[in-house]
């Protein structure tokens, strides 16, 4: 599991105390650059979106999706509000293994 959210669960009260949800998303993207994790640009994710684009619309999964991304910087990488909007993740985290 990515460290952030280990840390997450650990201590929930210091990571819900932002007063805005860009206070939380900033901090939560400093964790994942901190842990080594690269931020992907638009044109990077958007053959990946057309992939998983159905599992990450699904409300009702909760299930981890597989990354078959895993060649170079796609198996430690992560992408903000691929949809624009707040309906949906605000961030999709790529590890070795899936994508969260």
């Amino acid at each position: 599991m990515v460290k952030i959210f280990k840390d997450i669960l650990k201590d929930k009260d210091k990571w819900l105390q932002s007063e805005k949800g860009s206070e939380f998303e900033d901090r939560f993207e400093s964790a994942l650059k901190k842990d080594g994790y690269g931020r992907l640009l638009v044109c990077d994710y958007k053959k990946i979106l057309s992939h998983i684009k159905k599992n990450i619309l699904d409300k009702e999964s909760t299930d981890f999706i597989e990354n078959t991304f895993t060649s170079g910087d796609l198996k430690k990488a992560f992408f903000c509000q691929p949809y624009g909007s707040q309906q949906y993740s605000d961030f999709l985290v790529l590890t070795e293994k899936f994508i969260k």
